[in-house]
Parts: structure tokens; C-alpha cells; sequence
């Protein structure tokens, strides 16, 4: 009976010992059965509050526990959020107050734009092998952290029809008397209520006003107030398609 005990014990004790714990690679898609692992992806930047004008330097580190990697991918996404100021000669138009905007324009200029790609085709990625990480390492400068570049006449063309209605509904309110006889010769007394607007003249500006009259009969300068937001993406493939990304966002007042 002892020595069944023993046995007993004996036997459960390699049988313990036999049923290891999988490793974390192995865990990580089973890349020894399928080779479809996602390779590991770390980047780190040089500035993480970036003032309008500056360059971000991305510096990108992978590596793939069986070294299959097909690709690497830099991108970006821009948006612009922004309020417009107008000047006319009698007229200053701030539309952000107590540094919130009266209304907002909201302007896509890039979405997931592909502008640097490192692919393994002629064994393109030793190029970029450290030895002491032991990984590949890709630094990217992005120098595009800046609004575009348009103003004036310009810039009251570009407005989509909601954006120009929501200007024209703020300088409604603003205008000066001058301008509005300028914009609308011949307006009747009804259009006005002691040195502003009366709501049927509002209503006559918001209804009648065009881009081209604007441009044409009064203004002197429009200019953009606002946030550029970038997002900067990563993306790492391995030559099975599994992917591994790393996005950052940046954010500047203009």
C-alpha cells in the first residue's frame, strides 16, 4: 500500500512536469504553424506637442519573431477646424470669442494618406537593421505639421454652402450699416433697426448674399482661425498580412 502511495505521487509529479506552459511567442498567433504572428512595433517621436511649422521625427522599431516582415507603412490624416475673420471697410468680423469659435468649419485635407512605404523586396529592410536593439529601425521626418495656405477671396470661395451660411448668419448680426448699403444698394428703411440690422434685413444678407457679391462689393481680408489636427499612423505587415499599427495625434492652434 506504501509503495502504491509513492507511485501515486511519483507519477503525478511528471505528469506535472510534463505539461509546460506555452511560451508568450507561442501564444502570439502560433507563428511556428501558421506563420501569421504580428510583427512587434514600438515608435517613439521627438516632440509630442508640436507648435504649427515644427517637423516630428518618428522613430520606428520592429521586429518579427520568425523575421517576416513584408512592409512598412507611414500616413497621415489631417483635419482643420477653424473660424473665419473677415474685414470689410467698415467691418471687423472676429468669429471666435473669449477664445471659443462663433462657428466651425471643419475641413478633411488628408485621410489616411500613404506618403512613405518600406517594403522587403531585395532585402530593402537591412538597410534600416540595428544590431544593438536588434530590430529594424525607420526614422521618418514629417515637415507638413502646417495649415493650408489660403486666404481671402480664396479662402470665402473654398467654404462649403454650410460653412458660408454660418458666416453670413454672424455677420448678420455685426455688419455695419455702411457695408450692408454697399453689399445692397437701395435697401429700405425696413432693413434696419437704428445703427444694426432688423431681423428682415438679416434675413435679406442670409438669403441673398453670395460668395461672389462678398468678394466683390466690400471684402478686404479673410483669414482662418483654428486647430490643426494630424494623425500620424504606423503600419507594420508581416508576409502574411497580419498587421501592427501605431497611431499618434497632434494637435495646434493657428
Amino acid at each position: 500500500m506504501k509503495f502504491y502511495k509513492i507511485f501515486l505521487v511519483a507519477g503525478l509529479a511528471i505528469g506535472m512536469l510534463s505539461c509546460k506552459k506555452e511560451s508568450q511567442i507561442t501564444d502570439l498567433g502560433n507563428p511556428t504553424a501558421s506563420n501569421a504572428a504580428r510583427a512587434t512595433l514600438r515608435v517613439s517621436l521627438n516632440n509630442r506637442a508640436p507648435a504649427v511649422g515644427d517637423s516630428i521625427v518618428q522613430t520606428a522599431s520592429t521586429w518579427h519573431v520568425n523575421d517576416n516582415i513584408d512592409k512598412i507603412e507611414f500616413s497621415e490624416t489631417v483635419v482643420e477646424k477653424f473660424a473665419v475673420n473677415i474685414t470689410l471697410a467698415n467691418t471687423t468680423l472676429n468669429s471666435v470669442v473669449d477664445a471659443k469659435p462663433v462657428f466651425l468649419i471643419v475641413d478633411s485635407v488628408a485621410k489616411n494618406n500613404i506618403f512613405r512605404t518600406i517594403t522587403n523586396q531585395n532585402n530593402e529592410f537591412d538597410s534600416f537593421f540595428e544590431t544593438f536593439s536588434d530590430a529594424y529601425v525607420i526614422r521618418d521626418v514629417y515637415k507638413k505639421f502646417i495649415p493650408k495656405d489660403i486666404k481671402d477671396a480664396d479662402l470665402i470661395n473654398s467654404l462649403t454652402n454650410e460653412g458660408f451660411a454660418s458666416l453670413k448668419n454672424h455677420l448678420g448680426f455685426n455688419i455695419n450699416i455702411a457695408d450692408y448699403r454697399l453689399l445692397f444698394p437701395g435697401a429700405p428703411s425696413t432693413h434696419f433697426s437704428g445703427a444694426v440690422l432688423s431681423s428682415i434685413g438679416r434675413a435679406n444678407l442670409n438669403a441673398n448674399l453670395t460668395k461672389q457679391l462678398l468678394i466683390s462689393n466690400g471684402l478686404q481680408t479673410a483669414t482662418k482661425k483654428g486647430d490643426l489636427i494630424v494623425s500620424l499612423k504606423v503600419k507594420v505587415f508581416s508576409e502574411t498580412t497580419a498587421s501592427n499599427e501605431v497611431v499618434n495625434v497632434f494637435i495646434a492652434k493657428y
